[in-house]
């Protein structure tokens, strides 16, 4: 349990995106629901590519997510384009700053 685990207040499901088929459907390895933070917010980030992208919100948790998993919550579905861990000075956990469309 982390020093931010109460403010994680949301539920949602995060889904591990390993690739895409031959039809260019996304293949999805995982999904865990998870405790987190959403904010809805409008906003400039910088994406996996290097290039700037309209972000849609961000996304709080203490589990590992990746670029280009998907968050699944009040039933609509968004990629992450964006992820920047923060750790605390002992190391003892995570909380990841995740950028969405």
């Amino acid at each position: 349990m982390g020093f931010y685990t109460h403010l994680l207040n949301q539920k949602a499901v995060i889904k591990n995106v390993d690739g895409a088929d031959s039809n260019n459907n996304l293949i999805i390895s995982a999904e865990k629901e998870v405790n987190c933070r959403i904010e809805f917010k409008a906003g400039i980030t910088i994406g996996s590519n290097g290039e700037q992208a309209a972000s849609s919100g961000r996304f709080y948790t203490e589990e590992t997510v990746k670029v280009g998993d998907l968050i699944e919550f009040d039933n609509q579905e968004f990629i992450i384009i964006n992820v920047s861990p923060y750790y605390t000075i002992d190391a003892s956990y995570v909380v990841v700053e995740a950028h969405f469309q």
